[in-house]
């Protein structure tokens, strides 16, 4: 993140932004200035040193499955651009890296429990890459997704995304 870079928090009404800067008083000036063309609103501006971000990596960033929600979204709302029908079931398109055959397998096993077909998982730069796919509803993705990046995880692995043709 780049110095002065914010992100904000919002609940009980009121935002919060948080911004890492090398110069806090330059940045509160610069804030008290913003505001002043603002006198509607309430604000306080604080400060204390955090290093470690661990405000910004323990408090606002998304958790994992948070995380893949978001990534899901972008391609729900590329398909929502081209006028999909994201309750119409199709076929979905996996990708996921592992970091050897035994875990492949693993996954391959986990996979057929739940119905999908997979392709003949391929050596990609010292990886096993595993592409599978089940009929399901773009609208029902994060239910389908976010257990599999859990076991994936627990495998050691990687889940890669996912992607089907629009159905309008």
């Amino acid at each position: 993140m780049e110095e002065n870079q914010g992100v904000t928090s919002t609940s009980s009404g009121n935002r919060d932004f948080y911004f890492y800067t090398n110069d806090p008083a330059v940045f509160s000036a610069s804030a008290q200035s913003a505001m002043a063309r603002h006198s509607h609103y309430t604000f306080e501006v604080g400060g204390r040193l955090d290093s470690n971000w661990s405000v910004y990596f323990d408090f606002l960033y998304p958790s994992q499955d948070d995380f893949q929600r978001i990534l899901n979204r972008r391609v729900v709302d590329n398909l929502e651009t081209h006028n999909d029908n994201l309750s119409a079931p199709r076929p979905i398109e996996h990708f996921a890296y592992l970091p050897h055959a035994v875990a492949a397998e693993k996954l391959q096993d986990y996979l057929r429990e739940r119905g999908f077909s997979i392709d003949e998982p391929r050596v990609d730069g010292g990886t096993i890459a595993v592409t599978f796919k089940r009929v399901d509803r773009p609208e029902d993705i994060d239910n389908v997704v976010i257990p599999i990046a859990h076991h994936l995880q627990e495998l050691g692995g990687e889940y890669d995304g996912w992607g089907c043709e629009v159905v309008n």
